[in-house]
Parts: structure tokens; sequence; C-alpha cells
């Protein structure tokens, strides 16, 4: 028998990575809204992803500690939740939700589930319903719950004493298809009447911290240019067996594995130097990151293991982590552990860069626009010819000029003659 309430406080767990807070996006909740365990109550965003909070109470929402836009500490209370006492609660205590109760959005699966445990073994349940169930004389674990994930709720266990009627199935009824959310991917260029000061937050505030570091870098910048005609006719052979295979593909997958079997050669340029500058950790993976415009800021997710993978592999790997991007769903595990980063000012029209080093890498590259420009023949003849120009910058603690030279005209060759990158695929 309940002996009352209890004013519960929702703490914000470690959502890993060592983030200290996040920014409140959205509540899906409100200050006196009943709520269940597993049940979304906010949106919030780290310097490295999109999060959804869950519930781990049944209860009401007494208290909101912060409006949208604030910073939530992690550890801290997020919210209030008034929760009635049980004198039955240290029953449910092993199915209790987990301390950090935090879906990621891109991993959270389809439905209602909300990432919330399967109903495996004993039933899930609170204990007021337990109790009911227990006044009803009905066997709990026999039920099969109504609930999220399984879970069997009160009017379960009346419907199975008899006590309401039995649950009323209706055929599904089409809902209409919802246009998708048009997104940008450029800032906002209207003009501005009036001075106005915008917080950094999210991924522009990481990309402030990161480039503050990025000073402590000895920068060094090569350039060079690149014959494009064989990598373009490579790309139209197998674009029609990509699109068979329902992938995406443009030149950046090629430029990825170009990179990696470079890498192959010139292990320094995917390595990481100590902090304290006694060591240098060369790096097995080939993480590659590439930087991503979004409504919410810069990102830069990271194709993992591209020395493991095939071409088509990694293009599918681009345009899952393009999605995410844009639909601002990906997860801490998509924008870290990061090697070696290749981005495409080109895509929106610039030719050169000096692009910023992203500490621990030591290097990175921006590929400029694909433009038709004279060039000579041997004879002296000109021809028309596809070009683009690449921009590296190395981090000179680590790198010298002749290596970062040496790893480029070891990419440009995979590109120029892409046949040869079937020599060194493993």
């Amino acid at each position: 028998m309940s002996t009352g309430f209890t004013e519960e406080p929702f703490m914000l767990a470690d959502i890993g990575e060592g983030i200290a807070e996040v920014e409140v996006l959205q509540w899906y909740v409100k200050e006196g809204d009943e709520i269940s365990m597993f049940d979304k109550v906010c949106e919030v965003q780290s310097d490295k992803a999109t999060v959804d909070i869950s519930s781990k109470f049944d209860g009401v929402v007494s208290t909101l500690h912060y409006e949208v836009g604030d910073m939530a500490q992690v550890h801290g209370p997020l919210m209030t939740i008034r929760v009635a006492k049980d004198p039955d609660a240290e029953e449910a205590a092993p199915e209790a939700a987990p301390e950090a109760a935090v879906e990621s959005s891109p991993t959270t699966p389809s439905g209602d589930s909300h990432g919330e445990p399967p109903n495996v073994g004993k039933a899930l349940a609170t204990p007021a319903v337990r109790r009911v169930a227990r006044e009803h004389n009905i066997d709990i674990s026999t039920l099969d719950g109504t609930g999220k994930a399984g879970r069997v709720l009160k009017e379960d266990v009346l419907r199975a004493a008899g006590a309401i009627a039995p649950l009323k199935v209706e055929a599904p009824v089409a809902q209409p298809a919802q246009p998708a959310q048009a997104t940008s991917e450029a800032p906002h260029t209207g003009r501005v009447l009036v001075d106005e000061t915008v917080p950094l937050r999210g991924f522009n505030r990481i990309m402030a911290k990161t480039m503050t570091d990025a000073l402590k870098i000895p920068h060094f910048l090569l350039c060079d240019e690149v014959q494009a005609d064989a990598m373009i006719g490579l790309r139209q052979e197998l674009k029609p067996l990509a699109e068979a295979r329902g992938i995406k593909f443009t030149y950046m997958p090629l430029m990825f594995k170009a990179a990696s079997l470079a890498m192959l050669r010139y292990p320094h340029v995917n390595s990481s130097v100590a902090d304290d500058l006694s060591s240098i950790t060369l790096r097995a993976q080939h993480n590659i990151g590439f930087a991503c415009a979004t409504e919410a800021g810069l990102v830069v997710p990271v194709v993992k293991d591209c020395q493991d993978k095939s071409v088509f592999e990694i293009a599918e790997d681009i345009n899952r982590l393009i999605e995410l991007a844009r639909a601002n769903k990906l997860s801490a595990e998509d924008v870290s552990g990061g090697t070696f980063s290749l981005s495409n000012i080109g895509s929106i029209g610039g030719i050169y860069g000096g692009p910023i080093i992203t500490p621990p890498q030591v290097a990175i590259g921006a590929v400029g626009k694909l433009r038709t420009l004279p060039r000579f023949r041997d004879d002296g003849s000109i021809y028309a010819a596809n070009i683009f120009n690449i921009s590296w910058s190395g981090d000179h603690r680590v790198l010298d000029g002749a290596t970062m030279t040496y790893f480029s005209n070891a990419w440009i060759e995979y590109l120029q003659k892409p046949h040869l990158m079937m020599c060194d695929m493993r």
C-alpha cells in the first residue's frame, strides 16, 4: 500500500567522452505531466552529438530545472519527479532503469522501444502494478505487457482479472506522408539589421574549442593539382553498379581509399603526438573525418577503418553519416576517433584552402573544385584537362615537407592511375 509521495531528483547521467555539460534543445514534457519509465523527456546536444534522455521513474514532473537553450550540467539534477512511495519498491530493484537513461538518436531502433531492455524472464512492471496483480491473484509473468518494451501495465492486469473490457484491436489507419524537413548546407546569410549576440553552442562551441587548441600546432601548407580524367572515368564505370546496390557514389570514396593506401606507405601521416612531445603513436586504424555543414554548425563525421573497407563500403558510410548529420542525429561514436581528415571544399566552390589540423591528428587535406583547364602535352599541344587542387596541412612537429610531399604524390598517383590501387589493396 502506498504511503505517499516523494520528490526524486532526475540526475543527468554521464553520456561519455568526458562531456561536462549539454544544451537543452527541447523538452518533450512540461511541469505537471504524468510520465512513465523509459518515456523520452528531453533532447540535448553535447559538443559531440544529439541525444534523447529517457525517464527512469514513473511519476509526475514536478520541476524542470532548465529552459530550452540552457546548458545543463552532467551529474546535476535535470528535473524533479514526484514519485509514489511503495513498500514493495525493493522488489523491482533488479528491473530499475539504468543510471544513464540516455538514447543516442542514430542507434535508437524503430518503433516505441526507445532503447529499453527487452522483456526477458521476469516480467517488467512497476511495484504498484505488481501489487494489483497480487490483489487479483494474477501471475504477472504470464501476461503480455502492452507498455514500452512489453512492460506490464495496470490495465493489463485488470483485463486479465476481467475487471475491465478486453483490449479492442483496431486496424491501423494510414497516416499521410509527412514532407521531409528542409535542411540547409550553408549558414544563414540574411542581413543583420541590429547587433545581435549569439551564444556558441553545440557543434559551433566545439569548433571554437578545437580551433583554439589547433593554434598550438605549427602548421605547414602544401598544395598540388590532380589530373582527374582517370578518376572521372572510373566513377562513370562504377556508378551504375553502385546504383544497382543502392549506393550513391561520388569521388570522395575513391579519395578516402587512396589516402588510406598512401598511409600504409607513409604511416607518420596517420599518427598522433604525445602532449609532452615525448613520443609519436602510429595509428593502425585509418579513421578519416570529413567536414559537413549543417544547420547546427560544422560537424566532422568519421569513417572508421578505411584500411579494411572497400570503396563501396566507404561510400555507404559517407552517405549514412551525411544523412545523420543533416538530420542532427550523429552519435558521439560517429564524430570521435578520427586519425586523419579530408574535406571537400570544392563542393561549394573552393579551389585552394589552408585547412587547420584537428588535434590529435597531424594532417588534413582540402579538396578543391573540379575544373576544366588548358594544359600542355609533351609535344607542346594544348588540351582540355579536368583538374582539381589539393591543399594539405601538416603538423611540423611530426611531419616534414618531404614526407608530406611523398604522401601527396602517392595519393595523387592512385587517383590518376586508379588501377594501381588494386596492387596495394588487401
